[in-house]
């Protein structure tokens, strides 16, 4: 592959310090070496290249355990605060907090402790070359498993806002109807999906082990932007509709203005949604993932955490205002 990619740089094969900064050079090689190598060879060929270059170690596994502590504490401290204003007034639980519930569980039991177990010994926040051999499987395996645990958890915390809606505008009739329609269109697409991201590649496995020949995948970009611009439109839908409700109520301008201002909070989960659609750039076809899906894995989980604090917003001030 070197004798192929480095003349076809622009760099002689002596100059050396053409070969370690061509950005081209490395990407055209890890191409030529994950299609006609094992994942093992290209980890040597990166290894090799590290050192006749003098790659700097770096690691980012500590912000990332960081992040992912901070989010789960404060998701979590939200959830809880549901519970306690339930539990404290006697008001009687409803679909949504469990299914809020459920989603924080999956979200723990998956992404942190899946994650965590990839930065600490699997190389998540070092680069390719940091790692030792079977570890990018490894991660690749685990990325897998939590980017289909993303789609669900998403699609739950919003489904669960979309239930305390049914609840307390329960005699709206047409408001409960494009409430249900937004339960349904969300249900689909959700659907839809989740098995395209399970069924990326073919065969499923291929997705973390490359040394599968004849082994194909989706464009994993554009399933992730499709993803992603489906859930700003969906958070854009549910923050629109409770507001021509609340105006309704018979309560005063101020409460009716305060409780709009909470709803329309649902369109900083857009914005947090629409941050992580920019990072996504050029995701996929990374050939240093370990390090460059860093800030995807935490922009993804704070998208997570902000959704499910949206979601318990309504009781949170609830808790607040009666304490």
């Amino acid at each position: 592959c070197l004798g192929q990619t480095i003349p076809e740089s622009g760099c002689a094969l002596t100059d050396l310090a053409c070969q370690c900064t061509s950005k081209n050079l490395t990407v055209s090689t890890a191409n030529c070496m994950l299609t006609n190598c094992t994942m093992a060879d290209t980890l040597a060929l990166a290894k090799f290249q590290a050192g006749v270059c003098k790659a700097p170690f770096q690691n980012r596994s500590q912000t990332i355990v960081s992040v992912f502590v901070a989010i789960t504490a404060v998701a979590s401290a939200f959830v809880a605060a549901r519970f306690v204003h339930g539990s404290l007034w006697g008001n009687k639980l409803g679909l949504e907090d469990w299914v809020v519930t459920g989603g924080l569980l999956v979200c723990l039991c998956s992404h942190v402790l899946d994650l965590t177990t990839s930065v600490t010994s699997e190389g998540f926040g070092k680069h390719l070359y940091s790692l030792e051999n079977g570890d990018l499987k490894k991660f690749l395996r685990d990325f897998y498993i939590a980017e289909n645990t993303y789609v669900i958890v998403l699609s739950v915390t919003k489904l669960s806002i979309l239930f305390f809606y049914l609840r307390i505008f329960k005699y709206r009739y047409w408001f409960c109807v494009q409430v249900w329609a937004t339960i349904a269109m969300i249900c689909v697409s959700t659907a839809i999906i989740l098995v395209m991201t399970i069924f990326s590649c073919h065969p499923i496995n291929y997705f973390w082990d490359r040394d599968i020949k004849g082994g194909t995948c989706l464009d994993v970009n554009a399933l992730a932007y499709a993803n992603s611009a489906m859930s700003m439109a969906q958070d854009v839908i549910i923050t629109l509709l409770p507001l021509r409700e609340v105006l309704k109520l018979n309560m005063s301008q101020q409460k009716k203005v305060a409780t709009s201002l909470m709803f329309a909070l649902g369109g900083f989960g857009c914005i947090v949604s629409a941050i992580r659609l920019k990072v996504l750039l050029g995701f996929g076809n990374s050939i240093d993932p370990t390090w460059d899906y860093v800030f995807v894995v935490i922009w993804t989980a704070i998208e997570l955490g902000v959704a499910i604090v949206l979601s318990c917003l309504p009781s949170v001030r609830l808790l607040v205002i009666r304490l």
